[in-house]
Parts: structure tokens; sequence; C-alpha cells
């Protein structure tokens, strides 16, 4: 007998597919086979190589980032170790969706080093790391290069466009702030305890363990989330942006450096949220209709994903050699 709760993850799994399914057919009724084929044929596939390894690479130096973070709350792990575990969460990502395929990384490094709370602060002091520089980078770069045209909408347009995004950049480095200095961050203790003491006892004891590792922090001083930071910007907004133009490349696209840069902040923000599979159709859709405003002809701008997916599928392969290795050594040391 189907339980509820079966049926309500059958139901959530059938509505990513659909909304996969619903995106990717607006894209494909936009393209036409016979460009497609066209855009194939004439394509410089030797960049898919490239594309691969610097995914890699980008996935590398995250890896040293969270190196430094997981270092801080007295819970050492290997470059390895982390590489592989966040490549197993690319693979668990073809299935789960958004932030639910990072329950597979926890898992990994828990496993690893017996320390499940520490891992969960780390990680989640990460992604508010990563979100809050992404987004602020990325709304900087939609003003500086955004689809404005300025014989439309003036001088003053782009201006106040630049003005609110450096509004909005500036609010999320002070909110940042607050909550990493000492001061502002016992008010939010007080007001976090109070919201706690709210929970189920078991709850609220592990939920207390978290926030008071994630308490760490506000000790650390500014150059450690400098060097976060600034790590997060050169993976994330420069990498990431390179990443796109690298895959444009092998089919002769050509826009301003600046849109690739917040394409990929919104993809990625987009491919947080679990509405589809593998970033699938999110992705197309952003890439197909961004594109399509600077006169990019569709069929390469969806030939340009299929790229970026493959880069995708790599560093999934990767995560399944680690998952492999590690469940043989499992059995391994079980039979001794």
């Amino acid at each position: 007998m189907v339980t509820s709760d079966a049926k309500k993850q059958l139901l959530k799994l059938l509505l990513r597919i659909a909304v996969t399914v619903g995106l990717l057919s607006w894209v494909f009724q936009s393209v036409s086979l016979v460009d497609l084929r066209s855009v194939a044929a004439h394509a410089k596939w030797q960049y898919l190589a490239l594309v691969c390894l610097f995914n890699v690479l980008l996935f590398w130096i995250r890896a040293f980032r969270s190196q430094l973070i997981f270092k801080r709350l007295d819970c050492p792990v290997g470059l390895p170790t982390l590489f592989g575990a966040s490549a197993v969460m690319t693979l668990y990502g073809m299935v789960l969706p958004g932030v639910l395929s990072l329950a597979a990384k926890w898992q990994v490094l828990k496993r690893c080093t017996g320390k499940g709370s520490n891992v969960l602060s780390g990680m989640l002091y990460s992604q508010v790391s990563v979100m809050l520089v992404m987004l602020a980078f990325g709304l900087l770069a939609l003003a500086l290069g955004g689809p404005v045209d300025q014989t439309q909408m003036g001088q003053a347009g782009g201006t106040g466009s630049l003005y609110v995004a450096t509004a909005v950049l500036l609010a999320l480095v002070l909110v940042t702030y607050a909550c990493m200095c000492s001061p502002a961050g016992t008010r939010l203790d007080a007001l976090s305890n109070a919201l706690i003491r709210r929970l189920p006892e078991p709850v609220a004891r592990k939920v207390r363990t978290v926030t008071g590792q994630l308490a760490v922090f506000r000790t650390v001083g500014p150059r450690f989330h400098l060097t976060i930071a600034s790590l997060t910007f050169v993976t994330g907004v420069m990498g990431g942006g390179l990443l796109l133009k690298l895959a444009a490349q092998s089919v002769s696209i050509s826009v301003p450096a600046l849109v690739f840069v917040w394409m990929y902040v919104l993809i990625y923000l987009l491919g947080r949220l679990p509405i589809s599979l593998a970033n699938c159709g999110v992705r197309e859709f952003v890439l197909v209709g961004v594109l399509g405003a600077y006169g990019i002809d569709s069929s390469a701008a969806l030939l340009m994903s299929v790229i970026l997916f493959a880069a995708q599928l790599f560093l999934a392969l990767i995560g399944a050699l680690y998952q492999l290795s590690w469940s043989l050594q499992r059995n391994k040391n079980s039979h001794q």
C-alpha cells in the first residue's frame, strides 16, 4: 500500500518532470532542427573538452574554499574527499533537484568525518556566503551589462539601474557584517534562542548545536570572510562567466563579457530551486531567452546549453567513480 509520504514524493517528482518538459518544449518550439544541425556541423568541438576540464578546476578550487571553512570548525577534510563529495553531489543532482542534492554531499562528509553537525554548519555558512556574493555581483553585472538599449531608455535609465544594484550590493554587505560581528550577532542570538525554544526539544538541541558552531565565524575576523568571498568571486562570478564564455566560443556566440557573468548567476540561483531535474529546462530557457535578446540564434544558444550539460555529466561521471571507489572500500573494510 502506498503511503501518503510516498504519494507526496511522487507528486513532487511529477511536477518537476512537468516543469522540465514544459520549459524544454518552449525551447524546442523556437529552434529549427535544420539550423541546429548546421550549427552542430560548424561547432568547435575542441572547446567541449576545455569546458569539462575547466569545470573540474572550478570545483577543485571550491573544494579548497570548503576546506578553509571546515578547518575553522575543527573538522579537517582532505581536498580529494571534498572534491569527491561535490562530484557525488553533482551525480545525485541529476535526480535530486536544487538544494536537495546537498544532502548527498552532507552524507558523504558526515561519514568521512563523523561530525555531522560540524559539516552541516560549514555547508550552511558556505551556501549563505555563495548566495550573497553571487547575487550581489550578479546584480552589478546586470546593471552594467544587461540588455538595455540606451538610445531608447536614455542614460538616466542605465544609471538608475546601476544605483539600484549598488544599493542592493551595499545592503547585502551590511547585513553580512551585522550577522558576523559580535555585537549584532549577540542580538541575533537572543532572537534565534527565543524562536528555538518553541521547537520540540530534540530538534531544538540540534539547532542549538548548529547555531553555536556558526557563532565561530563571528570571531575569525574580516580577513577570513574576505578570503572566502574572494574565492567565491573567483570561482562563482568570474569562473562561472568564463565557463559560459568558453561554451559560447564553441558555437561562435559573441556577447559582452558581463552578460555571461549575470547569466551564470541567474542559472545558478534558479538551479537552487527544486523545480526541475538536473537543471534541465531552466538552463535552456535562460540561455535561449537571454541570448535571443542580443540577436543570437536559438539553435546556437541551445547547443551551448548542451555543451554545459555535457560538462555537468562529466563531473557526475567522476562522482560515480568516487562513489564506486568508496563503496568498494567500505565493503573491503567490513570484511576485515
